[in-house]
């Protein structure tokens, strides 16, 4: 909003430093004006460029069949379909990587490959600016040039170039704005304790933080043994990608070294499984972002695209009724997965805009449900001051949304979590339940509860717990009540 209200804008936290995906933002609310489709508007469009640039790119390298199966297979994908209905500048950044991965790829057949690789360079960029995490592609480039494989080590450079302009438009940007080129890497790395290295994403007091073109992840109802293992128990079993690595995996094995397969397609197959394993490692092992399904997007995609190969060219290897079950159950399990995902990543905040509009005053609730409120209060034209992390005083309206508090969402470093519990003398006035899924009712009464973990089953069951608004007494002087039955 900043950069309609002030023009030319810096912003002080990493999410609104995210150019591609903020100017996007931006641009959506400037044609369309303020809403909640307007901001996941440019997460839509990237998903829309993905899917053109997999089929033109698909192809032309392996077939019409490849590319169709490829598109169908990547919107089935649970990890796309939610996230292309957030904010997330997840798919931005998907975009700019894979577009670059294309470019290079096709540049060799070009008439004009530097000119190519130069744009591959651009993307790369482009991908860097929208946010770091792309420095898996960039590693991956570094080996290829290292190997002086597919081109010459001097037409590397030209790549680089369009990669270093795109960064150097940016660093001199800022160094106008505030006399400091360095100023976003200060942000990433010194202003804000963004929490890399923790199993949740960006945090301070305790508390996920929002920004524009941030989606929140989906950290609980992750399978978690150990952080040698932990990412691969992630793209394996969560929900988010169904059965695609589960295929993917042994397909790209196929594709890389059996001597059926064109030699065109092997080493295309060669080149994206590097990129999809780099990228995979630099996440998981490089940034300790192991835990969060959405980073590991581009990996999944390239699964996507050598499953789409592999169908489209080579399914006889295999007998039509192994085939029909490969292809079948991944379409069924990324269906349910699609099925299992919140889809209502602001429930709760949608609850605190829902009270204020038809109560007109100050909803008190805890911080992350708060803070993540605000950009919503200002869609809707809502006063942003209106919702309060302080524990509720005296007559104040209190929204308990239980997920938050059992988690430990609230401002520990100022007040006690037990403030943001709901007390036996405060009055019920409001209350929503988002109702039970199918699959944790199915469960539950064939008894195979028992045999899934904890947060797994809350997943499968309410992924939004449901939500109270209490009245506080105006003379509060009484204990927090035993909650643990609501939570």
């Amino acid at each position: 909003m900043r950069w309609l209200t002030d023009g030319f804008y810096v912003g002080d936290t990493v999410w609104a430093l995210r150019h591609p995906h903020v100017l996007g933002i931006a641009a959506s609310y400037a044609l369309f004006g303020f809403g909640e489709f307007q901001l996941i508007l440019p997460a839509i469009i990237y998903l829309l460029l993905i899917l053109v640039a997999v089929y033109v790119f698909l192809n032309r390298f392996a077939g019409r069949r490849a590319a169709l199966a490829a598109c169908v297979l990547l919107v089935l994908t649970p990890l796309m379909n939610a996230h292309a209905t957030t904010a997330s500048n997840d798919i931005t950044e998907a975009f700019f990587v894979l577009l670059s991965i294309f470019l290079f790829w096709w540049a060799k057949e070009s008439t004009t490959p530097l000119r190519i690789l130069f744009c591959a360079g651009v993307a790369v960029g482009l991908g860097w600016v929208t946010r770091e995490t792309s420095a898996g592609l960039i590693l991956s480039y570094g080996l290829m040039f290292l190997a002086g494989s597919r081109y010459l080590r001097r037409d590397y450079l030209v790549m680089a170039a369009g990669a270093v302009s795109v960064v150097s438009v940016e660093m001199a940007y800022m160094t106008v704005m505030t006399g400091n080129p360095f100023y976003r890497y200060e942000i990433d790395l010194f202003r804000q304790a963004t929490g890399v290295k923790d199993h949740a994403s960006q945090v301070v007091n305790n508390v996920i933080l929002p920004g524009v073109g941030e989606a929140v992840s989906s950290v609980p109802g992750n399978v978690s043994a150990h952080w040698l293992v932990d990412p691969f128990l992630s793209i394996l079993f969560n929900q988010e990608f169904g059965l695609v690595f589960w295929v993917a995996v042994p397909i790209a094995v196929w594709l890389c070294f059996a001597q059926k397969v064109d030699r065109t397609h092997r080493d295309l197959a060669r080149f994206l499984s590097l990129v999809a394993v780099v990228w995979f490692l630099v996440i998981a092992f490089g940034l300790s972002l192991r835990e969060i399904p959405r980073y590991f997007m581009v990996s999944a995609v390239i699964a996507v695209i050598l499953t789409g190969i592999w169908s489209a060219n080579y399914w006889d290897v295999v007998s039509r009724k192994v085939l029909i079950a490969v292809v079948g159950g991944v379409i069924i399990a990324n269906i349910l997965g699609i099925y299992v995902e919140n889809r209502n990543f602001l429930y709760g905040e949608r609850a605190v805009a829902k009270l204020i509009a038809e109560r007109g005053e100050t909803v008190y609730t805890d911080k992350r449900t708060a803070t993540l409120a605000i950009t919503l209060l200002k869609l809707k034209h809502l006063p942003p001051e209106a919702v309060s992390s302080d524990p509720p005083p005296p007559g104040a309206l209190f929204l308990y949304n239980p997920t938050n508090v059992a988690a430990g969402k609230v401002d520990k470093e100022k007040y006690d979590p037990a403030a943001f519990r709901p007390r036996q003398d405060w009055t019920q006035i409001w209350h929503d339940d988002p109702g039970r899924k199918i699959s944790g009712i199915i469960l539950e009464k064939t008894g195979l509860k028992q045999f899934i973990p904890e947060k797994i089953y809350a997943k499968l069951n309410y992924p939004n717990m449901p939500l109270s608004a209490y009245r506080v007494p105006a003379s509060d002087t009484s204990k927090p009540a035993d909650m643990h039955g609501v939570e």
